[in-house]
């Protein structure tokens, strides 16, 4: 072991800190100083790793046995060098719950590679951490070497697969390139065709884990670089599509109601209360957006605590208050041009976008019933409020098709859907139909209007207008259960009547509805299938642009992101990584693939 290994956080490799594969436009250079800002970040750090030991140390006693929290404690303990022996008695005895195991032992591989030059890791400790991953995978091999497009399982356990087998070859004796080229495409498929789990607040953190560890410990420096450039993209997105790091519009694997149907589940939180989100905290982190952790005592669905077993998986999707730790404990800083594109984005005053985007699994009997294939998603969003959706005439496996929030109070929320037949509302809303189209800050959804987190609307004129703040939302049913909703500010409008005066009402004949928006176009919808022309041109379908906004662009499959502030550009480009192939490498003799060695 190396006793000389830092003892501020973790051990940067010299490359993390080079140009990502990024290319920066040399005069478009940020001016703000990047040392402010990454003391920052280290300051979000340094309080985020002391509360989880603080807190997670009071509460131990009472902890179970297989509570996910104890984990981020112990290994907490480790970076700030506390309490050692207590967390080295927890490495060297911990055992996988054996169910969504990549999920619990990627925490584990983030403490082998994070110590396993440190003395502060025991040698046992070490040598039993080293026990799983070199054994690993137990199932799904078929996920250990090739990246699929779509997801040979789900697209979080397809890259928990690939980077434990990367880290369990080289312990088994090989070199791990075969993984090294799979999760470089893996990558490139991202930048070139999005997330399949986008926007998913229960996902995209145990995404971004393992995303995490590939940068700060890949053994291929252009490895690390296209972690850094998914992750930067990763973050920049949430700055551009949230309000203030707050993500409301459409997801795809949200998930809803629990295995009873109950409205209180724990699982119901991640559709209804944008508050309730797993990459939350790893926004907190690396951009001052949002909040560390969710405030369990004032939660909006009753009942709601953190989870006591295993590591909120798939079984247990409650969040623990520990689910940016692994930012916390890298060393990895967004991009200068991201982090401007956050702080622009909080005083923005109207920001449009659209992309395309993949939805379902072609597998889901739900998937083929959805017309608008592949998916587009459209956001209007100011700085106090955002509206957002996916086009949508159909049923898609869990999916929110759309959502209002408010930026003053994030868990107020509004959205409209429809019930499974025979189900009461709040059963099944994972099975939910969307039928939903959006132009700018004009909604048309058909099914119940949901008023989440106490949203609560004051009737004027003819229309149902909530305010939040300074958010602004205009409401109005129609026959069959149609609901237009018109979202702006009182930056926008001195007042509400204001607001309400420059709304027009929707006309319906037969099939179809014609409208007006705020700013003057005509928007007409084909209620059969939700089709939609503006200004009397049908709109294409799909959007050719993967990200279609002012700040952010990018040509779907081009794999060539950029990303304009007022302080300079950058381009995010895959094809600098593109993978070339590689056989899988014979291993020493006495050595077998997927198991101990002989």
């Amino acid at each position: 072991m190396n006793p000389t290994r830092i003892t501020n956080t973790f051990t940067l490799l010299t490359s993390l800190l080079l140009a990502p594969l990024a290319v920066l436009n040399a005069d478009d250079a940020p001016t703000a100083t990047s040392n402010d800002k990454e003391k920052q970040i280290e300051s979000r750090r340094s309080k985020y790793l002391e509360w989880i030991v603080e807190n997670f140390g009071k509460l131990e006693p009472t902890m179970d046995v297989r509570d996910g929290r104890r984990w981020a404690l112990n290994h907490g303990r480790l970076v700030l060098n506390r309490d050692v022996a207590k967390a080295n008695d927890y490495f060297e005895s911990f055992t996988p719950p054996g169910r969504d195991n990549d999920i619990y032992l990627i925490r584990f591989l983030r403490t082998l590679l994070d110590f396993r030059d440190s003395p502060r890791l025991s040698d046992v400790a070490e040598k039993h951490i080293i026990r799983f991953i070199e054994t690993w995978p137990t199932s799904k091999k078929y996920l250990a070497d090739r990246a699929h497009w779509p997801p040979g399982f789900t697209e979080n356990h397809d890259l928990m697969y690939l980077t434990l087998t990367l880290f369990g070859e080289q312990y088994r004796g090989g070199d791990g390139s075969v993984q090294i080229r799979e999760i470089k495409k893996f990558i490139a498929h991202r930048m070139q065709r999005g997330f399949v789990e986008w926007n998913s607040k229960c996902y995209q953190y145990h995404f971004s884990n393992p995303l995490i560890i590939l940068l700060d410990h890949a053994p291929d420096e252009m490895l690390r670089k296209a972690a850094q450039d998914l992750l930067n993209i990763m973050l920049a997105e949430r700055a551009l599509l949230s309000v203030n790091g707050y993500l409301g519009g459409p997801s795809l694997r949200c998930r809803t109601a629990d295995r009873d149907h109950s409205l209180t589940a724990r699982k119901v939180a991640y559709l209804t209360d944008a508050r309730y989100d797993g990459f939350l905290p790893t926004v907190w982190l690396a951009l001052g957006m949002g909040e560390a952790r969710y405030d369990f005592k004032n939660a909006r669905v009753p009942g709601l605590e953190p989870a006591g077993i295993h590591i909120a998986s798939g079984n247990e999707p409650r969040l623990k208050q520990d689910e940016g730790m692994f930012f916390a404990c890298s060393r990895f800083v967004p991009h200068p041009v991201v982090q401007s594109l956050a702080e622009e984005a909080r005083t923005r005053k109207v920001f449009v976008y659209q992309g395309q985007r993949f939805i379902g699994w072609p597998g889901d009997e739900l998937w083929k019933t959805q017309k608008w294939m592949p998916g587009a998603v459209y956001y209007y969003n100011t700085p106090h409020v955002s509206m957002g959706s996916v086009h949508s005439d159909g049923w898609i496996h869990q999916c929110r098709y759309n959502s209002v929030i408010f930026g003053a109070y994030p868990s107020q929320a509004l959205r409209v859907e429809t019930i499974v037949p025979g189900e009461a509302p709040h059963k099944r809303r994972r099975e939910a139909r969307g039928r939903v189209v959006q132009h700018e800050n004009w909604l048309l959804g058909q099914g119940i209007l949901f008023e989440d987190g106490g949203a609560k609307a004051e009737r004027v004129g003819k229309w149902n207008v909530y305010q939040v703040g300074k958010g602004l939302c205009a409401h109005i049913a129609l026959g069959d259960n149609y609901h237009v909703l018109q979202v702006s500010d009182l930056d926008t409008f001195p007042s509400r009547e204001e607001f309400v005066a420059a709304l027009t009402i929707p006309e319906r004949s037969g099939e179809q509805l014609n409208a007006v928006t705020m700013s003057g176009d005509r928007v007409s919808v084909e209620l059969t299938n939700m089709s939609i022309a503006i200004n009397g041109k049908p709109r294409a379908h799909p959007p050719k642009m993967l990200h279609g906004s002012g700040p952010m662009k990018s040509v779907y499959g081009s794999g060539k992101i950029t990303i304009t502030t007022q302080s300079g550009s950058v381009t995010f480009d895959s094809t600098l990584f593109r993978p070339e192939p590689v056989d899988l490498p014979k291993l020493p003799e006495g050595m077998t693939r997927w198991g101990k060695p002989s």
